[in-house]
Order: structure tokens, then C-alpha cells, then sequence
């Protein structure tokens, strides 16, 4: 009996020890990426929209949306974009964030680094 006790102890300690590891790491790397974005935040001079701002925005896409007009017309505004050096920069750093949060995002949800984790043979349908 104090066999079955002892192997159901040593399981609750690895238990405890291993998700007291998981959210130390939890803690850590919210607090990295916490940090990383009030710095991203600061040196874009990025902000929360307000209500207003996000009523306009949502607005604006509904016509787009609605109107063919107004879809005809960003499809010539986006035809006679020529963006400058500056601008082709930042552009880019904003599609390697967008790519680093989207991959980060990945390998959250797969919880593996690479290629998605191995499932039983089990047959699915």
C-alpha cells in the first residue's frame, strides 16, 4: 500500500514541479512580449484607437465594400502608389512583425518548433 502512496506522491510532485515550470516560463516570455510591444508601440507612435477612430475605420470599410465604385477607386489609388525609400523600410518591418506574430502564433498553437507534433495511427475520418 505504501508503494501505490509513494509512486502517487512522486507523480503529484513531478505534476507540480512541471507546471510550476510552465508558468514560470509563461510569466516570463508574457513579460518579453509585453516589453517588446510597449517599445514597438513607443517607436511607432502607435496608440489604441478610439471609439471614434474605430467607428470611421469600420465605416469605411463597409463602403468599400458595398460601393464598386469605391473599390475600383483603391485599386487605381494602389496603382499609383510609388512608396520612397523610407516608406518601402517601414513597410517591410512591418511585414516581418506581422510574420514573426503570425509564426509565433504557430508554433504556440502546434507546440513544436517544427512541423506539427506526431499523432497516434488512430484512423480518422
Amino acid at each position: 500500500m505504501s508503494a501505490i502512496v509513494s509512486k502517487a506522491a512522486g507523480l503529484a510532485n513531478s505534476l507540480i514541479s512541471k507546471s510550476n515550470e510552465l508558468v514560470t516560463k509563461s510569466i516570463y516570455w508574457s513579460k518579453v512580449g509585453l516589453e517588446l510591444s510597449k517599445n514597438v508601440i513607443q517607436k511607432e507612435g502607435m496608440g489604441i484607437p478610439t471609439g471614434k477612430q474605430f467607428e470611421s475605420v469600420y465605416q469605411c470599410a463597409v463602403k468599400l465594400i458595398k460601393s464598386p465604385q469605391e473599390q475600383q477607386k483603391l485599386i487605381e489609388q494602389a496603382k499609383k502608389f510609388r512608396p520612397d525609400t523610407k516608406q518601402a523600410v517601414q513597410y517591410g518591418v512591418y511585414g516581418v512583425q506581422i510574420v514573426g506574430f503570425f509564426s509565433l502564433g504557430e508554433i504556440i498553437g502546434r507546440r513544436s518548433l517544427f512541423g506539427y507534433p506526431k499523432l497516434d495511427n488512430s484512423h480518422h475520418h
